[in-house]
C-alpha cells in the first residue's frame, strides 16, 4: 500500500479497512475466537508464502497485533504545508533515524499492545535494521520480553526452509508458555497471575 499513498483509489481503501476495523471495534469483535499469545512483528515477512503467518496464528494461536513495518510513527500532516509534513515525516521513521528514537517506541507498544514476544525476520536486504537486532535482543531481556529472530529474505524463497522455521517458532512459543503459565488474560488483554 506504501506506493499507492497520494492516489484517489487508496483514500477508498483506507475507508473500507477503517469502516470495517470500527465495526467490529464497536460491535467488540476479536479477529479470532482464541488467542495464546500477542506478538510483535519486527522488519518484514516473506512475500512468496504465508506458512510462517498461517502456522502462528491458526495452528499456535499466537496473534501477531503489531507490525512494526506498518506503525504509523508520523505525525498528522499539514495540508498548508506539504512538503514540510513530508519532510518531517521522513525524518521521523525510526527506521531511518537514530537508534535510541526506534528503541524508544519499543516499551509503549509492547504495553499498549500487550505484546508477550516479538519475532523479527531478518530480511538480508534490511542491513540498516539487522544490525540492531542484537541491541534491541538485549533491551528486550531487560525487561524479560522473549525474542526470536528468523533469517531470510522477504522475496527469495531460494534459502527458505519452512521446517527449520517451524521449529525455531515453536521453541519460541515453549519459552512464551513456561513464562505465562498460571497466568490468565483480563478483559484488557493483559496477562495476570492466577496462581
Amino acid at each position: 500500500l506504501a506506493h499507492t499513498w497520494g492516489t484517489a483509489e487508496i483514500v477508498e481503501v483506507y475507508k473500507c479497512l477503517y469502516e470495517e476495523l470500527k465495526g467490529r471495534v464497536d460491535n467488540n469483535i476479536g479477529a479470532t475466537d482464541e488467542e495464546r499469545y500477542r506478538l510483535l512483528w519486527r522488519n518484514l515477512r516473506p512475500y512468496y508464502n504465508d506458512t510462517i503467518m498461517d502456522y502462528l496464528e491458526n495452528k499456535c494461536k499466537a496473534r501477531i497485533v503489531f507490525d512494526e513495518a506498518n506503525y504509523l510513527h508520523w505525525k498528522e500532516l499539514n495540508p498548508q504545508e506539504p512538503y514540510r509534513s513530508l519532510a518531517l515525516k521522513l525524518l521521523s521513521n525510526p527506521a531511518i533515524g537514530r537508534l535510541e528514537y526506534w528503541i524508544g517506541l519499543f516499551p509503549d507498544a509492547l504495553k499498549t499492545y500487550s505484546i508477550d514476544g516479538v519475532i523479527e525476520f531478518d530480511h538480508r536486504g534490511c542491513r540498516h535494521l539487522n544490525s540492531t537486532s542484537q541491541i534491541l535482543k538485549d533491551e528486550l531481556r531487560k525487561i524479560d520480553i522473549p525474542f526470536l529472530l528468523l533469517d531470510g529474505d522477504c522475496i527469495d524463497e531460494k534459502d527458505y526452509s519452512g521446517a527449520q522455521i517451524m521449529v525455531r517458532i515453536d521453541s519460541f512459543l515453549k519459552t512464551l508458555e513456561l513464562e505465562t503459565r498460571g497466568c490468565k488474560r483480563d478483559t484488557k488483554n493483559k496477562l495476570i497471575n492466577i496462581q
